[in-house]
C-alpha cells in the first residue's frame, strides 16, 4: 500500500503515504506475513457494519483508564472538519486519493484518504491550511520525520466520547477506541503524548513531509484497543530501529488496529458541528 501511487498524484497524492523521491516499491507480497488473525467484527471499507468489533493483539493498554470526560447522554452529535476553513462539502470535492482497504496481514491498499488541491474556490493551494482534530481526544502519537508519514499525529477518542450514531453504526464495544491519524504535516507536532485536544482545535499545517509527492493531508481512521500509544514509528529501512519498525507493523497490518474508510464517517458526522473558520 505505502508505495502504491495515489490517485491524482499531481494534485497532492503520495507514494505509499507519499514521498518526493521514494525507493523502489516492493511487491505487495513482500510485506511481512502476520500469523495473528485480523479482527473480524468490522467489514473494512463499509459505512454500516453490524457486528461488534473486539480487537485482538498486545497493545500498550492503560491498566486503569481515566474516567471519560463525557457521559453517554452528552455525546457530541457530529464531527469537525480535519481542515479548518473547509466545509464538509469542500472535503468531498478535494479527495486526491480515496481509501482502499488493505488485504489482511498485508501492507498494500491505501489506508486513509488524501485531501489535496491546487486552485479551489479562492484558495490557490492547500499548503499551510490548518489541520484540526475531528473529535475530542487524547494524543496517542506525536512523531517527527517518520517514513512514510513525515511529521504526524495520532489522536485517540475513546468509546464514551464518540458520537452515539458512530457507536451504533459500527457496533463499537467496550474497551474500543477510534484512532485518527494526520500525516505529512508542515512541522513536527508541538504537543506530547497524553495531551488533551478538542474537536475543531488546530494543531498543525498541511505539509509535504515524509514520503509525499505534493502538499496534502493524509487522514486515517482505525478501531483499536483503549489506551494505546506510540513514541516511535517508521517503515522498514536500514536507518530505522527495531522499535520503530515494530510499531509500524503494529499500526499498519498487525491486526490490532483496523482501518476503515474515513470519508463516509466524516460526511455522516457533518450533521451538526461545522468546520471552524
Amino acid at each position: 500500500m505505502i508505495f502504491s501511487l495515489c490517485l491524482a498524484f499531481l494534485v497532492g497524492g503520495c507514494r505509499g503515504e507519499g514521498t518526493t523521491v521514494p525507493p523502489a516499491a516492493p511487491a505487495a507480497d513482500a510485506a511481512p506475513e502476520v500469523t495473528e488473525a485480523r479482527p473480524t467484527g468490522i467489514p473494512i471499507g463499509t459505512a454500516s457494519p453490524t457486528a461488534a468489533h473486539q480487537p485482538t493483539g498486545t497493545a500498550t493498554v492503560a491498566e486503569t483508564p481515566p474516567a471519560p470526560t463525557r457521559t453517554a447522554t452528552s455525546r457530541p452529535p457530529a464531527l469537525c472538519s480535519p481542515l479548518a476553513g473547509y466545509s464538509f462539502d469542500d472535503l468531498s470535492q478535494i479527495v486526491s486519493a480515496p481509501f482502499a482497504a488493505p488485504r489482511p496481514g498485508k501492507d498494500d491498499g491505501h489506508h486513509g484518504t488524501d485531501f489535496a488541491h491546487y486552485g479551489f474556490g479562492d484558495r490557490t493551494t492547500i499548503a499551510g491550511a490548518p489541520v484540526a482534530a475531528v473529535m475530542d481526544g487524547v494524543v496517542a502519537a506525536a512523531i517527527a520525520n517518520s517514513v512514510p508519514y513525515g511529521h504526524f499525529a495520532v489522536i485517540e477518542t475513546r468509546r464514551d466520547e464518540l458520537p452515539g450514531w458512530l457507536v451504533e453504526a459500527y457496533a463499537v464495544g467496550e474497551g474500543v477506541s477510534v484512532y485518527h491519524l494526520y500525516a505529512h504535516l508542515e512541522d513536527p507536532p508541538v504537543f506530547a503524548v497524553g495531551d488533551r485536544i478538542g474537536c475543531g482545535e488546530t494543531f498543525g499545517l498541511v505539509g509535504n513531509s515524509g514520503w509525499s509527492g505534493n502538499y496534502h493531508l493524509h487522514f486515517e481512521l482505525r478501531f483499536g484497543p483503549i489506551g494505546a500509544t506510540f513514541e516511535t514509528m517508521s517503515y522498514y529501512l536500514t536507518t530505522t530501529t527495531e522499535a520503530e519498525r515494530a510499531n509500524y507493523e503494529r499500526w499498519r497490518f498487525g491486526g490490532e488496529f483496523v482501518p476503515i474508510d474515513p470519508l463516509p464517517v466524516i460526511l455522516r458526522g457533518a450533521e451538526g458541528i461545522q468546520s471552524p473558520d
